[in-house]
């Protein structure tokens, strides 16, 4: 009597076995490169949102602020000092610990470090009328990816 049965061959399922290896490697290494990329926009974005936070911060202080007070200010130094006067109070942005800070409360996040804050007076005649401000923020795990804020803040 023929055996009528038919199966698959050794060489058959080495040949699945391997296919099937190829295409899973090919979907993790898509899986792969996909989280990276998320990962990199996600630290794009973060800077971004950070320098735009930072912006519109400075911004309203100064629609709200009155002048300078340049004797508590430090200018033109990569970690300069903006004391500015608020509703009769003074109010200050200053640099500690690698983060932006703003009357002693961080406006940065924690995972950006603020490189630079770097201030430069515009006067008329002798008073401050306007501050060019440089501000340099650095992903800290990403260290080649930086922002930069340019700005120039007048009083109002």
């Amino acid at each position: 009597m023929k055996n009528k049965l038919k199966g698959f061959t050794l060489i058959e399922t080495v040949l699945y076995i391997g296919l099937f290896s190829i295409i899973l490697l090919m979907v993790i290494s898509f899986m792969l490169m996909t989280q990276e990329s998320t990962a990199n926009t996600e630290s794009i974005e973060a800077l971004y949102n950070s320098s735009q936070f930072i912006t519109q911060h400075i911004n309203y202080t100064f629609e709200n602020a009155s002048s300078v007070d340049e004797t508590n200010s430090n200018f033109e130094i990569d970690s300069g000092k903006l004391t500015i006067l608020v509703d009769t109070l003074n109010k200050v942005y200053e640099i500690q610990n690698q983060q932006l800070y703003y009357d002693g409360v961080p406006i940065s996040p924690p995972n950006i470090s603020v490189e630079k804050l770097y201030l430069t007076p515009i006067y008329k005649e002798t008073d401050i009328t306007a501050v060019r401000i440089n501000i340099l923020l650095r992903d800290k795990k990403n260290t080649n990816r930086t922002e930069e804020i340019n700005l120039l803040s007048t009083f109002r």
